[in-house]
């Protein structure tokens, strides 16, 4: 930890998880403000997107310097899906979620949210371990999910969270995280 709870990060090699990601380091030698533009997933985003900041409260404080500010009520946001309704002047991200409040972020602090609507097709990966560790806070895995890696389903229901209930053949299926 350095002055004023800054943390000094040096990217050595790409990791899965985590809350940390190269994107959201400074590039040296860059002006910050042309790194504004895009999302830690890589995208820039539009009006209408669906997206949420998947961030700890003390990195998403930081973040938010110089970028609509901070306020405490901000962190009962995080996690929750909201919609972009406009980006800013200075590429700062302007999200409102459904009860109408409005929060301007960072780009750098929010991920785009694939939606999907009841009656969608999705298709579930086939990798078990990548399904296993998905499933981690998303309804769990149990060994009765395996014949459903590598199927279509049917969206029967969507979650506020943006978890799915998938039907594959006759009957439902467990809840799985978006494929």
């Amino acid at each position: 930890m350095g002055h004023k709870g800054k943390v000094d990060l040096k990217y050595v090699s790409d990791v899965a998880g985590g809350y940390y990601y190269k994107e959201h380091l400074p590039k040296l030698g860059e002006h910050a403000e042309l790194q504004r533009q895009e999302s830690a997933d890589g995208h820039t985003f539009q009006q209408g997107d669906k997206v949420k900041c998947l961030l700890e409260v003390d990195i998403l404080r930081q973040m938010q310097e110089g970028h609509g500010g901070w306020n405490p009520k901000m962190a009962e946001y995080i996690s929750r899906i909201g919609t972009v309704h406009r980006i800013t002047d200075r590429g700062d991200v302007r999200v409102q979620y459904s009860n109408n409040i409005r929060w301007t972020f960072h780009p750098g602090a929010l991920t785009k949210v694939n939606t999907f609507g009841v009656g969608d097709l999705v298709r579930v990966l086939d990798d078990m371990e990548s399904v296993k560790r998905l499933q981690a806070s998303h309804g769990e895995w149990t060994d009765s999910m395996a014949p459903a890696l590598g199927q279509v389903g049917k969206v029967l229901k969507v979650y506020a969270d943006g978890d799915l209930r998938v039907a594959f053949g006759a009957r439902p299926g467990p809840s799985t995280p978006p494929a």
